[in-house]
């Protein structure tokens, strides 16, 4: 900014720039807003649609299977275990290089 421009005009740049500001929020609220509308029915779709699988399941004789969930968190629990051992193995050898 220059030192020539005076006060007001300075004033109107910044009220133009909160205006502009203010305009991209809403705009962008209003975008979001949609989206998740738009998330919202997807969501009930696929819970109507789990629901009639799952009878379809029930009435077939179908034995469930592990769903995606189920399979991450045992997969999860076993990480943090092997990471400890290996990070013991790790901290053994990297002492081992040092001393060579």
């Amino acid at each position: 900014m220059s030192v020539d421009h005076p006060v007001a005009s300075v004033t109107a740049d910044y009220a133009q720039r909160v205006a502009d500001d203010l305009s991209a929020n809403r705009a962008e609220r209003e975008r979001v807003r949609s989206e998740l509308a738009r998330l919202q029915d997807d969501l009930v779709r696929l819970e109507e649609s789990e629901q009639v699988l799952t009878q379809m399941q029930k009435v077939l004789g179908g034995t469930p299977k592990r769903t995606a969930k189920q399979t991450r968190t045992r997969k999860a629990a076993a990480v943090p275990a092997a990471r400890r051992s290996n990070s013991k193995v790790a901290a053994g050898k990297q002492g081992r290089c040092h001393r060579a």
